[in-house]
């Protein structure tokens, strides 16, 4: 694949600093805003922390019938201000019915409806970025939603047996769910959803994209992974899956053929499906220590795809925002997800994260409740980010631990999450200087779980030697890994002057 078709996104070189008896740490290239986002359904623009928005718009159907065509007025307001993520399936893969319709649109016309449809889509969408290119925002188009759920297996799989068609594919030759039951990542239908609809949609936005620079191409996006996808094999099918182009079925001694009289997305015709991307996409992979952004980006982002970054277009989730629990999942994921893209020097080109029911759950408890107390700390459309790993520890309780320095190095957050299950009451933490020297450090404490907590004040003290501090704050109740995180806001000042060999401070 030449690189014309597919703009590479370039790689930004962290800023690597270097701090007394500390390892080294990285700097975020831009503003934490770049790197955040929400999906919504309606209206785009309120909360300062997120530079992105996720949508399915248009919304008027999800079946082989879509709209093909996009208000202007309504793709400014959202390329004016936001990076844009669209998320189009073609169909609702939940609904037998839906499926039967797209699946037999595709088998009579050949995909072009739907190509048609894709292409228009994607050509409003360049258009959109050109007329607001002053701010430089981007449209991506996202294969689909979470196809590897399990009613896809059930869906397209009573389709196929209605049809007399092969399973699994003869591309995707994993016998995974013969029975046809709602069953997650079923690696046997891929080679439909890939040839049916992935591969037409790919086709299109190629089509639309074949004379644009790279700031107004409409980047493609794979459809989503979970862990499960990306553990047990469906992620690796999925990218590995080489495109047939044509229709396949089977003959009357039930071999599989190709058709090639019935083509599908031939111009794709012996390209593997990895090498089509210009990112990956996953929901709900935020776990301890990050074991599974690290997994993705080690697996899949070293040459074994076109894609040069991975977008996490879901983090948080409606059934966290309903328990309470939008406010905790924003605080866990946070951490989590910076810690692995600063430590990689990833820029927001490469890298985002969009959070799904953000604003959902009670008052004091959701996920903009959480963003937007850290906001009104450290701006994000103004502050870029340090990693200081390695700050904090405690003598007695097991501890997951993040720390982050604002570009002025007076500000620091600190997140701190269990590290085991089983109850343990935290009532200090320990943090290195590491460059701090100011004896005068406020501190702000906010425990997010399952209700909603006041933030509350902390006591910062300097230890003699002037090589760490220790902040207590009114106790905390750690429960078990994932049900709590605590967030420790520190405002210090001067702590960013330069210091002269004979260490005295330079003075303005």
């Amino acid at each position: 694949m030449s690189s014309s078709r597919h703009p590479r996104i370039a790689r930004v070189v962290a800023l690597t600093l270097f701090a007394i008896c500390m390892a080294p740490v990285l700097a975020q290239s831009a503003p934490w805003q770049q790197y955040f986002g929400a999906n919504t359904a309606a209206g785009f623009s309120t909360e300062v922390w997120r530079t992105t928005v996720r949508t399915g718009y248009p919304r008027d159907a999800n079946n082989a019938a879509i709209s093909s065509s996009i208000d202007p007025e309504r793709l400014d307001e959202v390329l004016a201000q936001h990076d844009w993520v669209h998320l189009q399936d073609g169909y609702n893969y939940r609904q037998q019915t839906d499926v039967d319709a797209f699946f037999n649109a595709v088998r009579t016309d050949h995909g072009a409806a739907w190509r048609a449809n894709v292409q228009q889509l994607a050509v409003a969408m360049i258009n959109g970025m050109r007329r607001n290119s002053a701010g430089g925002h981007r449209a991506y188009w996202e294969l689909g939603n979470e196809i590897y759920a399990g009613q896809p297996g059930m869906t397209i799989g009573t389709w196929l047996t209605a049809n007399n068609l092969p399973y699994p594919h003869p591309n995707s030759p994993f016998n995974d769910n013969p029975s046809h039951v709602e069953r997650a990542n079923d690696r046997g239908i891929i080679g439909y959803q890939v040839e049916y609809q992935m591969a037409l949609a790919i086709e299109a936005i190629l089509a639309a994209n074949a004379n644009e620079p790279d700031a107004t191409r409409v980047l493609i996006m794979a459809p989503a992974a979970t862990v499960s996808s990306v553990n047990g094999g469906w992620l690796q099918a999925l990218m590995d899956y080489e495109i047939v182009g044509y229709e396949v079925e089977l003959n009357s001694t039930g071999q599989a053929f190709a058709n090639y009289a019935k083509p599908l997305a031939s111009s794709l015709a012996g390209q593997r499906f990895g090498d089509l991307l210009d990112l990956l996409n996953v929901h709900y992979v935020i776990n301890a220590n990050g074991e599974t952004i690290r997994t993705v980006w080690d697996t899949w982002l070293n040459g074994s795809t076109s894609a040069q970054g991975v977008f996490h277009t879901e983090e948080g989730g409606v059934r966290a925002a309903s328990e309470g629990r939008g406010g905790l999942a924003a605080m866990s994921s946070f951490p989590r997800i910076m810690d692995v893209w600063l430590s990689r020097g990833l820029a927001p080109s490469q890298v985002r994260s969009i959070f799904y029911a953000s604003g959902d759950g009670p008052i004091g408890t959701r996920g903009v409740d959480a963003l937007n107390a850290l906001h009104a700390f450290m701006p994000a459309d103004r502050t870029a980010l340090l990693r200081k790993p390695g700050l904090l520890s405690h003598p007695d309780v097991a501890i997951e631990t993040y720390a982050f320095e604002s570009d002025n190095a007076n500000q620091r957050a600190l997140f701190v999450l269990p590290a085991a299950n089983g109850a343990a009451t935290l009532e200090h933490i320990d943090m290195l200087a590491a460059g701090w020297r100011n004896t005068l450090v406020d501190a702000s404490v906010h425990l997010w779980n399952d209700s909603a907590n006041a933030m509350q004040s902390g006591i910062v003290t300097r230890s003699q030697d002037g090589l760490r501090y220790r902040i207590d704050f009114p106790a905390v109740n750690f429960t078990g890994i994932n049900n709590e995180a605590l967030v420790i806001l520190l405002q210090s000042s001067d702590e960013g002057l330069p210091i002269f060999a004979d260490g005295f401070e330079a003075l303005p």
